[in-house]
C-alpha cells in the first residue's frame, strides 16, 4: 500500500487554511470487498466509487482532529481531505476583520477543492459541518458526488422569538466576553452534553479543547463562535433541501440532546432516495462515540454504485 500524507496550508480569501490530505492507494481493489458487507458489491464499480475523494467537515467549535477515529479506516479506501473551517483550529484570517457566515464557509470549501484540483468529491459533515455540506451541495451541485449528513445543524431553525432572544443575549454579552478560557470542569460539562455518556473519548476531547484554548487568542476565537452561531440559528435551508440530487446518507445518534432525531427524519423525507442510519446509545458525535459502526456505514455507502 502506498501512502501519501500531507499537512499544510492554503491561502484563500485572506485566510491561511490548515488542511490534511491523505492518499492511500491499494494495488488490488478486491481486497476491499471483504470489508464491505454487501455481497452485491461489484469490484469494478467499487473501484470507480473509491476514486472520488472524501472531504470531512468538522462540527461547531471543533477542528479536523474531530475525525481522528475515522481517518485511518476511511483512508484505506479513499483519498481523504479534512480541514479546519475558517476561524477554527489553525485556520485563521490574516486581515483585520471578516464576517463569518454559512456562505463564506461554502465558498471556502469550493476554493479548497479548486486549489487541490478536485472536481467532484463526497462531503461528510457533522453538526455545523453538516450545515456547511448541505449549503455547498445546494450552491455547487456539480462539485458533489455523494453527501453524508451526521447530526446536521441547519435543518429546522429555532422559532423566531427564540432566535431573537439568543441574538439579543449574544449582543449583550459580547462586550463582556471573558479574557480567559473557561475552566476544565465547564468544558467537560459542555462536551458531555454531546455524548450519550461520559467516556475516555469525551474526557480526552475535553482535555484537547482545554489545551487548544490555552494556545490561542481566546477573545478572538469567542467572537468567531458568536458569529458562527448566528449562522447556525438564522440560516433556513428548508426551501432548498429538496433540490439536492446527490445520493445522500443521514447518520444520527438516537440520544442526540443538541439536535433531535426528528431533524433526521425531516431530511430523509425531503431528500429524494436518501438513506437513514440511526445509532443507538449515541449522542451528537457518532464518529467519535461509535466509530466502528459509523465507519462501516460510511464505507458501505460510499462504495455503492
Amino acid at each position: 500500500m502506498k501512502k501519501r500524507l500531507k499537512e499544510s496550508y492554503l491561502k484563500i480569501k485572506g485566510f491561511k487554511m490548515h488542511y490534511l490530505y491523505i492518499d492511500r492507494q491499494r494495488k488490488d481493489i478486491r481486497s476491499q470487498r471483504s470489508e464491505v458487507r454487501s455481497q452485491k458489491t461489484d469490484v469494478r464499480k467499487a473501484k470507480i466509487e473509491a476514486s472520488y475523494p472524501v472531504i470531512l467537515i468538522h462540527p461547531f467549535s471543533g477542528s479536523l482532529a474531530n475525525w481522528v477515529f475515522n481517518i485511518h479506516s476511511l483512508s484505506r479506501h479513499f483519498k481523504i481531505i479534512t480541514f479546519d473551517l475558517p476561524g477554527y483550529g489553525f485556520s485563521y484570517f490574516k486581515g483585520k476583520e471578516i464576517k463569518y457566515s454559512l456562505s463564506l464557509f461554502s465558498e471556502i470549501l469550493a476554493e479548497v477543492m479548486e486549489n487541490l484540483k478536485i472536481k467532484r468529491a463526497s462531503l461528510v459533515g457533522n453538526s455545523l459541518g453538516g450545515q456547511v455540506a448541505l449549503s455547498t451541495a445546494i450552491r455547487y451541485p456539480q462539485k458533489i458526488h455523494k453527501l453524508i449528513l451526521v447530526d446536521s445543524a441547519g435543518v429546522i431553525p429555532f422559532p423566531l422569538p427564540l432566535r431573537e432572544a439568543i441574538k439579543l443575549g449574544i449582543n449583550f454579552s459580547s462586550p463582556f466576553l471573558p479574557l480567559v478560557p473557561p475552566p476544565k470542569f465547564v468544558v467537560r460539562a459542555m462536551v458531555n452534553l454531546c455524548f450519550y455518556q461520559p467516556s475516555k473519548v469525551s474526557e480526552r476531547l475535553a482535555q484537547d479543547i482545554v489545551e487548544y484554548l490555552a494556545k490561542i487568542d481566546y477573545l478572538k476565537w469567542s467572537k468567531v463562535l458568536s458569529q458562527t452561531f448566528y449562522t447556525i440559528i438564522d440560516e433556513d435551508l428548508r426551501r432548498d433541501v429538496h433540490k439536492i440530487k446527490a445520493p445522500t446518507l443521514i447518520i444520527w445518534g438516537r440520544q442526540d440532546r443538541l439536535i433531535w432525531l426528528c431533524d433526521a427524519y425531516y431530511l430523509r423525507n425531503k431528500i429524494k432516495d436518501s438513506k437513514l442510519v440511526v445509532l443507538d446509545k449515541c449522542g451528537h458525535f457518532p464518529q467519535m462515540e461509535k466509530p466502528r459502526e459509523f465507519n462501516q456505514a460510511l464505507i458501505n455507502f460510499l462504495l455503492e454504485s
